[in-house]
């Protein structure tokens, strides 16, 4: 099902951006209702940070990354102990 593969693929992308691991808290929900739509989540260890993006886009892993990218640049990064040159 091609709505089913370009949700899992956002999801994935957003994940994989980040480097998704075991240190942090980190979700994505995708769902296509006529267009692609995904929301992104980073959350502290103890959930006193947390940090919500969310976006539409016609490209699963463009989508999954620019809000990757969203979320880092509104303290993911520190959140995921990454340093200045992660991606």
């Amino acid at each position: 099902d091609g709505a089913t593969r370009q949700s899992v693929t956002a999801e994935r992308q957003f994940l994989l951006s980040l480097g998704g691991g075991c240190s942090a808290p980190v979700a994505a929900y995708a769902r296509f209702t006529g267009k692609l739509q995904l929301t992104g989540l980073v959350a502290s260890p103890d959930g006193r940070k947390l940090i919500r993006v969310s976006g539409e886009g016609a490209n699963a892993s463009d989508l999954g990354r620019q809000l990757a990218e969203e979320a880092l640049a509104q303290g993911a990064r520190a959140i995921l102990g990454l340093g200045r040159a992660a991606h």
